[in-house]
């Protein structure tokens, strides 16, 4: 791996502080993560993201172009397994087809549920729950997915920012920026 720069501890604080995260413009219902980065003073931006609901960006202090991120990390916000479980069924190959564009590694966040809520069948769909779960772990191998649950979403949007410059900061020490 070619190293293009080291940054010092001071450097990458200032880049992760002028980050902005990326919103895609299809994203609905997701006033308590836009509200969390407004209280936090976190800039954030609306834009068409071709895969995922969220993203990041550098932006760049002189007259060069922002650093998007959107093709080494994005995360897939779902507000609960009714919408996770119309998209492992009834809107499977789009849901997958999104999968299969993504370039980087991708997140798949479960809002409002645990991870047993599956097997307990609490869900108003009428996905069979042993389908469900196997349609995720098929989901979380085949695309190297990582799925978070976060029954609490006043922690959506934390979790969201703290994912996003978590790989910021790991990528500005690798030197690959």
């Amino acid at each position: 791996m070619i190293s293009i720069y080291k940054y010092t501890e001071q450097e990458i604080k200032a880049i992760v502080d002028s980050a902005v995260i990326l919103v895609d413009s299809r994203e609905k219902e997701n006033k308590h993560i836009t509200d969390y980065f407004d209280k936090k003073g976190i800039k954030w931006a609306t834009t068409k993201l071709d895969y995922g609901d969220y993203s990041i960006r550098i932006e760049s202090p002189a007259a060069y172009r922002d650093l998007y991120l959107t093709d080494i990390i994005a995360i897939e916000r779902k507000a609960n397994l009714n919408e996770i479980s119309g998209n492992l069924t009834h809107n499977r190959e789009r849901f997958e087809a999104e999968f299969e564009r993504a370039k980087g590694k991708i997140y798949l966040l479960l809002e409002n549920t645990n991870f047993d809520d599956i097997e307990r069948g609490n869900y108003t769909t009428k996905f069979n729950k042993k389908a469900f779960r196997a349609s995720l772990t098929k989901f979380e191998h085949k695309y190297d997915l990582h799925i978070t649950y976060m029954k609490d979403t006043t922690a959506s949007g934390y979790w969201i920012y703290t994912t996003l410059t978590g790989c910021l900061i790991e990528k500005l020490k690798q030197g690959l920026f």
